[in-house]
């Protein structure tokens, strides 16, 4: 199955700061806009040749290092937009990435601070060349690809998870497929560490939020201790939900961040089309309960299943009817079942074959008997009853042709 073209979608942009959606005045923030700065700009050991993308509260350049050569995509937060709590991020994700070992996830090089725009903050990480989101990357390909890819992003995720990071920002855009289709994970920007109550003693309560069209139900509340893996569960399923569809599962196109909310929590996403294999959608459903505990219990029961899909084996988030059930089997073990269907066929026939024998051979006798009747009655047989005369010409005929041993005999002469 082909993947459908993308559909519009709304911005995602993150919401990283109230700037986005609220008034900073109420807020007591300051706001300033953040130019783009010129290529040949120097921030610590890295000298930035152009601009590669913009989020919410600042920009991604292209940027060459001097030491080692290499070229290297530098995040550039101006720290004059942000609260103050929230100007030591880039440091804060250096060190969240420092503990991530992936070939999944985009490597971090570095990270510091630049004396002009008010302060800027930076970070230097690896640059996934030729990277397109999953799901610009995705059109036109076929499900299995799809999945593999997919797989790939959750081993990624289960990775900073089993790190003890969660993400909270997962969207097509935060997955980069390379040059060799490899998927890389990147900007872990309002991560925030999974031990229980560390949340929010780690990160400002302004920063419990994320990309709207792909946070979880529970996402858009502030308490961020109230937050666990599952919730990156959630968003990847939004992710795939959009891989197979080409859109997202909410139409939430032009709506405030309080609706959105309400859409979220409160209606069932829209159907996958009708080309989706029902596995698939079942999957799916699963990574979007809103009740959270009908949810895989983590990425990687996302990903077995996934993998069980792929393999047409039995899966946790639907049990199989007895026609897949079959077919599951006859995949699983093709080499067998055309081999036990070859011998199922030649048994049959060799059954056949013998059955056909044996009631040609109790047919032999008959015919014998009917021969050797006809030619010494005439008409036996047929319902044709020959005249006296003839029985007596019949039997005289029987009596000459026996041998001369028998015509002498006592019991032969006796039975004529």
């Amino acid at each position: 199955m082909a993947r459908p073209a993308l559909q519009p979608r709304p911005d995602d942009t993150t919401i990283e700061n109230p700037l986005d959606g609220l008034d900073a005045t109420t807020c007591g923030l300051r706001s300033t806009a953040m130019e783009p700065l010129p290529p040949g700009t120097r921030l610590g050991s890295y000298t930035l040749c152009g601009l590669l993308g913009r989020g919410g509260s600042g920009h991604v350049y292209e940027a060459s290092q001097e030491c080692p050569r290499r070229q290297v995509a530098l995040k550039v937060i101006a720290s004059g937009q942000l609260v103050t709590a929230i100007a030591g991020r880039p440091q804060f994700e250096a060190e969240v990435l420092g503990r991530l070992r992936h070939p999944g996830i985009a490597q971090v090089f570095g990270s510091g601070m630049a004396d002009f725009a008010g302060g800027t903050a930076w970070l230097a990480m690896e640059l996934v060349q030729g990277g397109r989101p999953i799901t610009a990357w995705a059109a036109g390909r076929g499900t299995r690809q799809i999945i593999t890819a997919f797989i790939r992003v959750c081993e990624a995720v289960g990775h900073a998870h089993g790190r003890g990071v969660m993400h909270r920002d997962l969207k097509p855009g935060n997955v980069l497929v390379d040059d060799a289709g490899l998927p890389r994970l990147i900007d872990f920007g309002i991560a925030v560490p999974i031990e229980a109550g560390s949340a929010s003693q780690s990160t400002p309560p302004l920063l419990a939020a994320g990309t709207p069209a792909y946070m979880s139900p529970e996402h858009f509340t502030t308490d961020l201790d109230d937050l666990d893996i599952r919730s990156d569960v959630y968003s990847l399923g939004v992710i795939l939900y959009e891989l197979l569809a080409g859109r997202l599962p909410h139409e939430i196109r032009g709506v405030g961040i309080l609706e959105v909310a309400r859409v979220v929590s409160e209606t069932e996403p829209r159907p996958l089309p009708a080309n989706v294999p029902r596995p698939l959608r079942a999957i799916v459903s699963k990574s979007l309960a809103k009740d959270r505990e009908r949810r895989y219990a983590s990425v990687a029961d996302l990903a077995n299943d996934l993998r069980r899909f792929l393999d047409g084996e039995p899966m946790v988030a639907v049990p199989p009817t007895a026609a897949e059930t079959v077919a599951m089997l006859f995949r699983r073990h093709r080499a067998r079942a055309i081999a036990a269907a070859v011998s199922l066929v030649a048994m049959t026939a060799l059954c056949v074959t013998w059955a056909n024998q044996r009631a040609a051979a109790r047919l032999v006798p008959g015919r014998l008997q009917l021969r050797y009747s006809n030619r010494y009655f005439p008409g036996y047989g047929t319902g044709y009853l020959p005249s006296a005369s003839a029985r007596t010409g019949a039997g005289e005929s029987l009596a000459n042709s026996a041998t001369p041993a028998v015509r002498s005999s006592p019991q032969s002469r006796a039975s004529w």
